[in-house]
This record gives C-alpha cells, structure tokens and sequence, in this order.
C-alpha cells in the first residue's frame, strides 16, 4: 500500500513539473515566433502549411509571446481570454474576491477564477477585467432587479393579476388568495 501511494506521489510530481516545462514550452515557442514574425511577417503562411499548425494556435501563441496573454490563461480559454495582462496575472497568482449577498449584508469570499463556474464568472468579469467589489455589488443588484421584473412578467402572464407600477391590478376574477400568491405578488411589487 505505502509503494502504491510514493508510486503515485512520484507520478503527480512528475506530471506537475511536465505541466510546468509545457507551460514554459508555449512560452518559449511563442517568443521565438515573435522573432520569427518580427524579421519575416510572410513567414506565418509557410509555418501553416509545413508544420500544419491552425490559424487560432499561432494567433494565440505570438499573443503569448508578445506578453499579451499567459500560458495558464489560453490553456483556461473562455472569457478569461478577454482580461488585460494585469489582470491575467492576478487570475493565475490567486484567488480574487468576490461578494456574496445574503441577509441584506454582504461577505466576501476568495474565488479561482481557473475553476470559477460561468456564474461566478459573470459576476466577476466585466469584459477585459475583473470586477472591483462596488461593480459586483451594482451587478448583483441589477440581476437581482431584472429577476424581480421577470417574476413580474411571469406573473402577469400566468396569474390573475399584474402589477401597474406601485399597485396590483386585478384582471379576472380570484377565487381564494394563498400565502404564496401573497408572497409572489409582494416580490413583484418589490422590483
């Protein structure tokens, strides 16, 4: 058992730093392709065809040379592809904080944005950078506000009632008002 699990040890050690050299491998590759594309920009077409590499892959590789774009990051893709370099860099360092709202206050937890889901994602990322806590929290409040309306809409399309502005019209006839139709109907009049 004591072999099985060093034997594994060794295997993760061994695939960490194969992880490591690759990371430096593209580094390397693309800062030789800058070279190579800096002294004969024609240069891309015959790398294409001779070594049939695809378009995409040589883009991304001369944007990893130029400092455009980390290694981490085009191997992470996504909207993470989006982020200016400073931003890259504090994607890859650590996590970032992110606010989390319940109870009408607020905590702030420390997310990985290499393994966030899409929706930490949305909340965190604003196009080419990463959301300061004020932005998360105007985010937030604008999906909380467009969930709000939405149930509104919802409501008015299934229920016998509709919100007009600050009131509840009543469009046919209700026989019997539940607590959840209450509740519903006080949600809708909030947003």
């Amino acid at each position: 058992m004591k072999t099985e699990v060093a034997a594994i040890n060794a295997l993760e050690v061994e695939f960490y730093e194969a992880l490591r050299d690759g990371l430096n491998g593209l580094q390397r590759a693309g800062q030789i392709l800058v070279k190579i594309l800096d002294a004969d920009p024609q240069r891309r077409d015959v790398l294409l065809k001779k070594y049939g590499l695809q378009h995409a892959v040589l883009n991304t590789l001369e944007k990893i040379g130029r400092g455009v774009l980390l290694p981490k990051i085009a191997l992470a893709g996504g909207r993470l592809l989006r982020l200016t370099p400073g931003d890259q860099r504090r994607a890859t360092e650590g996590a970032v904080d992110a606010l989390v709202l319940k109870d009408g206050g607020g905590d702030v937890l420390k997310v990985d944005l290499l393994c966030a889901p899409k929706e930490m994602l949305d909340q965190l990322l604003n196009g080419d950078h990463i959301r300061t806590l004020d932005e998360q929290r105007a985010y937030l409040a604008t999906k909380s506000n467009a969930a709000a309306a939405q149930l509104g809409r919802e409501s008015a399309e299934g229920m016998p009632w509709k919100v007009s502005g600050k009131m509840i019209d009543i469009v046919r006839p209700i026989r019997g008002v539940t607590r959840g139709m209450l509740l519903t109907m006080l949600k809708a009049l909030e947003g």
